[in-house]
């Protein structure tokens, strides 16, 4: 089931993002790998930052072989990709946490947050190096 929500929040994502129709698809297809690759990840007992980071990261590249494939930019498919992996619920609970008064807890959390939105940065970021590397390499 949470696999076709990923799906389909990709495809919607890509909807609102205007992807193009042809490529929705593809998208989706990004969106679940991100998805699945964290949760198979995480339930042979990686951290979930390290999850979220290597999905990133295999995402990222379907992504880039993608907008080669299909001749459009990376971003229609790599920013449908990321979708599920974006940490809504962790700054939904610091701030539930902090209008509460548990400034601890939100704090926690907080970190947990922008340390997990740091590892899709960071994932999206050094793919596209790394393609770009070698696409200026190889002229």
């Amino acid at each position: 089931m949470t696999v076709a929500a990923a799906f389909l929040a990709s495809i919607l994502f890509g909807v609102i993002f205007d992807v193009p129709r042809k490529a929705l698809a593809a998208a989706g297809v990004a969106g679940t790998v991100a998805w699945v690759g964290a949760d198979v990840l995480q339930r042979l007992g990686m951290n979930a930052l390290g999850a979220v980071f290597l999905a990133t990261l295999v995402s990222s590249c379907y992504g880039e072989m993608m907008a080669r494939f299909t001749r459009n930019p990376a971003s229609i498919f790599v920013v449908p990709a990321i979708v599920p992996l974006v940490p809504g619920a962790g700054a939904y609970f610091t701030m539930f946490h902090f209008v509460k008064g548990e400034f601890t807890l939100g704090l926690a959390k907080g970190m947990e947050t922008l340390f997990m939105a740091g590892a899709i940065a960071a994932g999206v970021a050094l793919v596209s190096l790394i393609f770009r590397f070698i696409k200026g390499r190889s002229k």
